[in-house]
């Protein structure tokens, strides 16, 4: 038996489609016009959790811990990353006109409204490690770590300067031979005895870090030394380069300027074991500040003498020289030119100092960061009031036009490169430690 078909008329149609039409039914979106998506209901933000203590020891009987500032980021610690919102910039103006804005989320790390100078180190796992220096317990002030697990969760802070009479606000995290990162530091231990005064090293295993060892870069124990640039030999030891007195430069007990005038040194050991130091020799009266150099093939033994390497139209307007070893056998140097440059050169084994570049064009800022991948290639950062400028170095030696990484205010901005590719980068905004990954 077939099924009949039932038409309605026409008209039935029509009134139908007329009585859904005023009964209040879904009106069409007009073509080209999208629906506009629901925001998202606000959370109410949580307080982060309190750094915690690798030892038991109280700090200084004086010492309270601060009421928490307002914080730039509701993210707890240890729980997962959301980016913050921007805060007011002091400036519309873009970092170039060229530039190629990237929005990777950035995450408040430190949380205290009082931290200063991070630094970021990779370990021989490849685990991402970050330490700064924080007034919030006392105002003496402590180093502060949290690690990044392989999730993408941060650890707990942890204060890494118990028992520390005076903290000078001085550290690097290098790794030792069995690829542990190892926090290295300045600090007293008793502030009435000079003795106590020095560059400190604590190395972390596993979970746990190991007591702070005064390491014996030098005989001097004036409070005037400062500036500490470590690095390790292949043998274990740590050598720094370092200021002492009014400005002279010394590699451990060697001293490597001949003026007093000098400033910002740093040390880099290339592959081959050869030692490099850079710093800033400032001059006197109308002097022109230059870029000073010296060499070492024989661990530190006898230098080279020393090599002008800026001239008159990248001569440094700061104190300070970055000097990176990558593991194809260059070291790369940085410096600051002022009036928003940047200078780049690159030694090789073969060729010794390249020429400059300028990188960053009339956009730069203080403060330049560098980092190098497994393949040499070069990747820089700098501090700006409106933004975190990045430029990456080609194959061919080129530098690309420089990218917005964040638009918030950027100070003392560090990098490291893991062993993907990806760029990590810290750095300072309202006296707190902010942070985000770069692919």
């Amino acid at each position: 038996m077939r099924t009949r078909l039932i038409r309605l008329p026409v008209l039935a149609l029509v009134l139908a489609t007329l009585a859904c039409s005023l009964g209040g039914g879904p009106k069409p979106t007009p073509p080209g016009v999208r629906s506009p998506t629901p925001a998202p209901a606000s959370q109410t933000p949580s307080k982060p959790i309190p750094p915690t203590e690798l030892s038991a020891t109280p700090v200084a009987a004086t010492a309270t811990a601060p009421t928490p500032p307002t914080e730039l980021s509701a993210t707890p610690s240890g729980a997962t990353a959301t980016a913050p919102a921007p805060p007011t910039e002091p400036s519309a103006t873009p970092i170039s006109a060229t530039a190629t804005a990237l929005t990777p989320q950035a995450v408040n790390l430190s949380n205290t409204g009082h931290a200063e100078t991070p630094i970021l180190g990779l370990d021989g796992q490849g685990t991402l490690h970050l330490l700064w220096f924080d007034t919030s317990v006392r105002d003496t002030g402590d180093y502060f770590h949290r690690q990044q697990a392989a999730s993408g969760d941060w650890s707990k802070a942890e204060r890494l300067t118990i028992g520390f009479d005076q903290v000078f606000g001085e550290m690097s995290l290098i790794r030792d031979q069995g690829g542990h990162i190892c926090a290295i530091f300045t600090a007293a231990t008793n502030s009435s005895d000079p003795g106590t005064n020095g560059l400190y090293q604590r190395c972390q295993a596993g979970a746990t870090w190991s007591p702070a060892v005064r390491l014996a870069i030098t005989k001097q124990t004036s409070l005037s030394l400062r500036g500490y640039s470590p690095a390790r030999g292949a043998n274990g030891t740590v050598h720094a380069a370092y200021i002492s007195g009014v400005g002279t430069i010394y590699f451990d007990d060697t001293q490597l300027s001949t003026d007093s005038t000098s400033a910002g040194p740093s040390l880099a050991i290339d592959k081959a074991g050869g030692y490099h130091v850079a710093w800033v020799s400032l001059g006197t009266g109308s002097a022109t500040a230059t870029v000073q150099y010296r060499f070492s093939s024989d661990q530190g033994k006898t230098w080279q003498a020393a090599q002008t390497l800026s001239t008159d139209k990248n001569a440094p307007s700061g104190g300070v020289t970055r000097l990176v070893a990558d593991d194809v056998g260059n070291v790369h140097l940085l410096w600051d030119v002022g009036a928003g440059s940047i200078t780049y050169r690159r030694w090789t084994p073969t060729g010794g100092w390249g020429a400059p570049a300028a990188l960053a064009g009339n956009q730069g800022g203080p403060n330049p960061a560098l980092a190098v991948d497994a393949q040499g290639l070069a990747r820089v950062v700098w501090g700006r009031f409106n933004g975190l400028p990045y430029v990456v170095q080609a194959v061919d030696g080129s530098w690309s036009a420089p990218r917005v990484l964040s638009h918030r205010k950027s100070d003392e901005p560090q990098i490291v490169i893991d062993s993907a590719g990806a760029s990590h980068l810290a750095w300072l905004t309202n006296k707190d430690v902010y942070y985000l990954v770069a692919p």
